[in-house]
């Protein structure tokens, strides 16, 4: 009923009081209000189609600039990991069995270094991953982290990827630069 008497009423705004129907009308439907201001007020249609066209442009100029700065964020972002793992890479580059164990000599690496564990200058005066005879039953590697005793040497388990502390059965595995017993 409402509905009805509301049309009522804009007809004969339509007819008499153009403005008001037409502002009335651009509160409940847009697409409505534009056909019937293309027929009203033609000039003011045209203001209103270059006006939207000049928004919708803008937003594809925003959208575009978003993407580009988003492609340029992801591209140096993409740089920096590279860089990070061409640093590793040089880091690991002398390790014992290298070729068999290149990812996870990688992957602790990279995370002792952005514990903090560990230093870029630790793994080159170590030379990387250092292959110990007394580890004859798993394939443990170690290298020097912190000092140059035997209480500094730092084990990898490449079969689990753990980082340990500890070479007499006690070890003390590192996550997140802390130690726990495990």
């Amino acid at each position: 009923m409402f509905n009805q008497q509301r049309e009522e009423r804009w007809a004969a705004l339509c007819q008499t009081d153009p403005d008001t129907f037409l502002s009335e009308l651009a509160e409940f439907d847009d697409e409505r209000w534009l056909a019937d201001l293309r027929v009203l007020r033609p000039d003011e249609y045209q203001r209103e189609i270059r006006r939207r066209e000049a928004e919708l442009q803008a937003q594809r100029e925003a959208a575009a600039t978003e993407a580009a700065c988003r492609a340029a964020q992801i591209a140096a972002e993409q740089r920096e990991a590279d860089a990070r793992a061409a640093a590793v890479q040089r880091l690991i580059a002398s390790s014992d069995a290298l070729d068999e164990y290149h990812e996870v000599f990688a992957r602790a690496a990279a995370e002792l270094l952005a514990t903090g564990t560990c230093t870029e200058a630790e793994f080159i005066e170590n030379g990387g991953w250092v292959r110990p005879m007394a580890f004859t039953l798993s394939p443990t590697y170690f290298m020097y982290c912190g000092g140059s005793t035997v209480a500094h040497r730092l084990y990898l388990d490449t079969t689990t990827g753990d980082v340990f502390w500890g070479a007499d059965g006690q070890r003390q595995i590192i996550t997140d630069n802390t130690c726990t017993t495990a």
